[in-house]
């Protein structure tokens, strides 16, 4: 079979994909998996919230571009080992060029890889390209194992991955009915730790030259939840201690420390992270420029162009120390500089009894009057593999025609796990479908293309140089594997710029053959 796809330097072709994947339904002490199989049982409903998996570490950032700088930022962000990203905003700038979402995204994937958890609230530089943006982020969102959002993406979505719940929202940028929406999400939701995450500020919740765009009802509505802060929008980095107040920026007189952080019902902190690669900027208010800082001593950090900043990123690791309501956070620059670092305790209690054993395959729920239950943690052959937040949960990237055994232990609150469930035996279909082109790339080197499956190939007809072809005179005269399994660079001929390339493939096997 013959497949072609067209190439076109610093371009992308939209292709489409599959996934195996298992579905299963979970009950509180029921464990039933949706393959072939069909039992009955009463509805039960769980709680919502929940914890990270020890030491989860996310990296926040804002304000990005397409550049080195942008891409050093990125590589940090892999070298430090973070979980997931959520960008606050102004992706890749470059607003008159309609490839700006693609070359943003294909900076993304070189760094990161296309399955990476990354999560973005809409930018003003994104508004134009908006629609672009979405697509691409929620074709994203579809390939992170776990990882839901509910509602308009990137506007005024509520999110969950691996336990922790943020809202990405749009408010001062894009959309209407932002504060009743934070509210009415935080009030559903129970997690240790929660984000609420857009753009954009106030003017006296930054320290450079940005006015009132947001308005005080969604910074409020947040603390009143309990909820991390996180904006961009000004190009620096700045922190606040605890507020008791947004509006006028009053510190919590029993958490007064700057490096140590109450999150609860009515008390949160407020960062701007906006170094991911773009422009840096002066500081304009609260002076002096070092600690102790002006306005209402509601600082606890600054970092901008006036304190010689360079591009970075904010990284904060959940439930540390054994502790699913503490957190640890710092901002660390390309240079390798530590700048800020600082603890953060959450003021939700929790419930510290552990929740009764999934089991009895026998489609009858019971209640578990001790210890509401959270979520679940999924085990693949004893391996943990998700957490789901629901009664049901898709497992993906398994391999055809082969059988698994599950088991699932509840969580509580308080992040307690209890004993796994009995396994149960699942076996996926066979593969019947060849390969598929998901992308492919020819960008910077003028001899090399790469080009992206949507499964694992085999090795030696993916290696197989004659098996790829490309027109206008351009000869194939390597193919290599990598080690995903997914992804093959050819090297080619010279290709030249803004040219459109068509490459033909035959032969592409599968693990499945």
């Amino acid at each position: 079979m013959l497949k072609q796809s067209s190439i076109r330097k610093r371009g992308r072709p939209q292709v489409s994909s599959r996934t195996k994947l298992v579905t299963f339904l979970i009950g509180i002490i029921l464990f039933l998996v949706a393959v072939n199989l069909a039992i009955g049982s009463e509805e039960v409903s769980a709680g919502v919230g929940g914890t990270t998996p020890p030491n989860f570490t996310v990296a926040f950032i804002g304000d990005q571009s397409i550049n080195g700088n942008a891409e050093r930022v990125l590589q940090m962000i892999k070298d430090e080992g973070a979980d997931m990203v959520l960008h606050q905003g102004d992706l890749g700038y470059n607003e008159s060029s309609s490839s700006t979402p693609d070359n943003w995204n294909n900076q993304l994937n070189r760094i990161l890889g296309p399955d990476f958890p990354y999560f973005v609230s809409v930018g003003n530089h994104d508004v134009g390209h908006w629609s672009q943006y979405k697509q691409i982020m929620v074709d994203r969102l579809n390939r992170i194992e776990g990882a839901t959002c509910e509602g308009d993406y990137g506007v005024q979505a509520s999110c969950y991955y691996n336990g922790l719940f943020f809202i990405l929202s749009g408010v001062g940028t894009l959309g209407s009915g932002h504060e009743a929406y934070l509210r009415d999400q935080l009030a559903q939701d129970d997690s240790a730790l929660s984000v609420c995450s857009w753009h954009k500020n106030q003017a006296a919740m930054q320290t450079g030259g940005k006015g009132n765009s947001v308005g005080w009802g969604a910074y409020e509505e947040c603390r009143d939840g309990g909820a991390l802060i996180m904006t961009a929008h000004e190009h620096q980095y700045s922190r606040t201690k605890t507020l008791v107040s947004t509006t006028s920026q009053m510190v919590h007189p029993d958490w007064p420390d700057r490096d140590q952080l109450l999150v609860g019902p009515g008390s949160t902190f407020v960062t701007v992270s906006g170094l991911a690669g773009a422009s840096i900027r002066n500081q304009q208010r609260c002076q002096p420029t070092s600690y102790p800082y002006g306005c209402n001593g509601e600082w606890a950090s600054i970092e901008t162009s006036t304190q010689g900043a360079t591009h970075g990123a904010l990284f904060i690791t959940f439930h540390v120390d054994g502790q699913p309501n503490k957190a640890r956070g710092y901002f660390k620059n390309i240079n390798g500089e530590i700048i800020d670092t600082f603890e953060i305790t959450s003021g939700f209690t929790f419930d510290d009894t552990p929740p009764t054993t999934p089991d009895g395959l026998t489609g009858v729920a019971a209640s578990d009057p001790d210890s509401d239950v959270a979520s679940y943690n999924v085990y693949r052959d004893g391996q943990l593999v998700g957490n789901a937040l629901n009664t049901s949960y898709s497992d993906s990237g398994l391999v055809e025609d082969t059988g698994y055994f599950y088991t699932v232990a509840a969580i509580n609150g308080g992040g307690l796990e209890g004993s796994p469930s009995d396994a149960f035996p699942v076996s996926t279909l066979p593969d019947t479908s060849p390969p598929a082109i998901e992308d492919v790339v020819a960008e910077g080197d003028s001899t090399r293309v790469e080009v992206i499956f949507n499964e694992v190939l085999d090795f030696a007809s993916a290696e197989t140089a004659t098996n790829y072809a490309i027109d206008n005179g351009v000869s194939v005269s390597g193919a290599a594997l990598q080690p995903d399994g997914r992804t093959v660079d050819l090297t080619t001929s010279a290709m030249l710029e803004d040219v459109a390339y068509t490459l033909t493939v035959q032969n592409i096997q599968d693990q499945a053959n």
